[in-house]
């Protein structure tokens, strides 16, 4: 089971057949055991097609389940029937469809009596030419992390081949609609990660929103490149939009939002990749944006300039946020809200609050539209069914963009009103950085006499009740010890009552289905 092991490290070595549609790769997990008695590893892997697995270099046996492949039989024509079958489909896959077992002759040993040190090279002995063809992207130098248990760390190294997938990677060739295309290629997800185009679509990796580990990805590249850091990337023909497009009216915002936040970007560099129709206008990941290129515009062209800013100044927000806190799928309508609620906030700043005002009111006339027209009633922020499809519906994504940052401001006012201002500020703040814990906030909560203790209990206790229901069993436990949460309904209104300096979080909640 997956919740045996830690999540260390993920590494990959993956050369690119771009005209033939096929990728070769070489996946190596490094996982921390929990336990000495594992006799199964579990990894997510679709549309991959396993040819050899080994574990610490001992070759091990394999099943591959494709529980997503053939859902239902021919038999079945109903809706409601493929939908039974896919949630069973979805439930079984979630534990891993690569079921790895443990070579006998492999024990996990606890750290301490590990006799590798740190300067021991990760296979223990001078390697052959096919070792060294099989290696994933380590040399010599090269050690592994530090094991997170008391375990030492165990390698999964993966050998496999994709060809013509059908989702996670798109390869963009010409053809005849586009005969002048570009040949290149991307990988892709939902906009909050999927169970059927994630990244398992195109490596054996542990594919869960909660994991959280440092990636080293080898690609085949020119022997040499010499030529400046380039930030943005565009096919060759859109170039010239390129340079536009990226001409910013305020090339500021980096600094805006770093002192919005208090705090430096937190990668080293941040770059936008700009590709022909992706599923989504925006994407963010860590340090990273992909946009789709329709985003770009040339120099004749004014009213699509406040347009294509306010994607890329989102996608650089959701960069921030997005690869420092993970994400509770059921919750994305937080992370929706934070980026469209301070992304308003540099609308106020750059465009002043004739600009800012309307936004907030064509956001409203579009989220009175929407809930007007929908057939079984307002929908709601919380997506019932990401649990079960991964994913969410695209069509539900304009409604979250809409209604989510205006949550956010009526916090913002309700907390204004109580305690006064730059109470949510602070809370985004320490969302960021992850520093939570007990702090107490700027309110009178270290105020209260000590008549009122039970009843601060009471309502503790009552916070606590919240976060089961949201899943957060563990959360109240971490707050306190100040680890890093991920981001959710509970999470958002806890880090605000403490700030604010709330008794309860029922002074500062709105109706989060309203």
């Amino acid at each position: 089971m997956m919740e045996d092991f830690e999540y260390l490290q993920q590494r990959l070595r993956l050369h690119v057949e771009l005209m033939e549609r096929h990728l070769t790769g070489v996946s190596e997990l490094i996982l921390a055991p929990k336990q000495d008695n594992i006799k199964q590893i579990r990894v997510h892997c679709r549309q991959c097609v396993v040819s050899r697995v080994t574990v610490n270099g001992v070759e091990a046996r394999f099943e591959h389940h494709d529980f997503l492949g053939e859902i239902v039989q021919e038999s079945y024509r109903d809706w409601s029937s493929f939908d039974l079958f896919y949630r069973g489909a979805i439930v079984a896959s979630k534990e891993g469809t690569l079921v790895i077992e443990m070579p006998p002759s492999v024990r996990i040993v606890d750290k301490k009596e590990c006799k590798d040190d740190d300067s021991k090279k990760v296979d223990g002995e001078n390697p052959t030419d096919d070792e060294h063809d099989a290696n994933a992207v380590w040399d010599s130098s090269d050690v592994l992390p530090l094991s997170s248990t008391k375990f030492a760390p165990v390698r999964v190294r993966i050998q496999y081949t994709v060809t013509n997938p059908r989702g996670g990677v798109r390869f963009m060739l010409p053809d005849e609609l586009h005969p002048n295309r570009v040949p290149h290629m991307y990988t892709y997800c939902g906009p909050f990660g999927g169970l059927c185009d994630g990244a398992r679509t195109w490596m054996p990796c542990r594919d869960m929103l909660g994991d959280k580990c440092t990636f080293r990805i080898e690609l085949i590249v020119p022997a040499s490149c010499s030529m400046p850091r380039v930030a943005h990337f565009c096919l060759p023909d859109r170039l010239t939009e390129l340079m536009t497009a990226t001409k910013f009216k305020d090339p500021h915002f980096v600094t805006y939002f770093e002192t919005y936040f208090n705090a430096r970007y937190p990668f080293a560099t941040y770059s936008q990749i700009f590709v022909d129709d992706p599923p989504t206008d925006c994407q963010y990941f860590a340090g990273l944006s992909v946009l789709n290129q329709d985003v770009l515009y040339g120099p004749t062209i004014i009213d699509h300039a406040f347009v294509s800013q306010a994607i890329q100044i989102k996608g650089f927000i959701g960069s921030w946020i997005a690869g420092t806190d993970h994400l509770i799928s059921f919750h994305a309508w937080v992370l929706v809200g934070i980026v469209g609620y301070l992304f308003d906030l540099y609308v106020l700043s750059a465009y002043g609050s004739e600009a800012y005002g309307y936004r907030i009111q064509l956001a409203i006339d579009a989220l009175v539209t929407m809930e007007l027209v929908a057939e079984n009633g307002p929908p709601s922020l919380m997506y019932d069914d990401v649990d079960v499809y991964g994913e969410y519906d695209p069509s539900y994504m304009p409604f979250l963009e809409a209604k989510a940052p205006l949550i956010l401001r009526m916090i913002e006012r309700k907390v204004e009103q109580e305690v006064g201002p730059r109470h949510l500020q602070l809370a985004l703040q320490r969302i960021v950085s992850g520093q939570v814990g007990g702090v107490s906030g700027s309110g009178g909560s270290k105020q209260q006499s000590s008549t009122n203790n039970g009843d601060d209990k009471d309502d503790d206790k009552d916070d606590e009740d919240e976060g089961m229901m949201d899943g957060d069993k563990d959360s109240n436990g971490a707050l306190a010890s100040g680890q890093l949460q991920p981001l959710s309904t509970w999470y958002l209104l806890r880090t605000v009552k403490v700030v604010a300096g709330a008794s309860n979080p029922r002074q500062i909640c709105v109706n989060q289905d309203g």
